[in-house]
């Protein structure tokens, strides 16, 4: 994901992190888990192992996963279809592990 996209969604208004911003890039999912699990309400990835693994978790975790399946463009334009689609987004309807976004009538 794109490193501007943690600036743009903090300029938005939202408690944002990622596995860079921790200082945890290229840790191993089960550990990945362990971090943000009670953590944080939404965890985004573009990888499709991650996020197949993470839907098998059986146990309640209050984070929700999305598979995003934005083209990948220039980043100033991924953000910004990013951040025009996540304000357009219902999360309490996410389903855990689906992928994102889906048509947004």
């Amino acid at each position: 994901m794109p490193h501007n996209l943690v600036r743009t969604l903090r300029v938005e208004g939202h408690a944002v992190e990622s596995v860079h911003t921790l200082g945890i890039a290229g840790v191993q999912n089960g550990d990945l888990y362990r971090i943000i699990r009670n953590e944080y309400d939404l965890l985004f990835t573009k990888d499709v192992g991650f996020n197949d693994w993470a839907k098998k978790i059986k146990e309640d975790h209050r984070v929700k996963y999305a598979l995003v399946t934005l083209p990948q463009k220039s980043q100033d334009l991924f953000v910004k279809d990013f951040i025009a689609k996540f304000s357009k987004t219902d999360w309490s309807k996410h389903i855990h592990g689906n992928a994102w976004p889906k048509e947004i009538k």
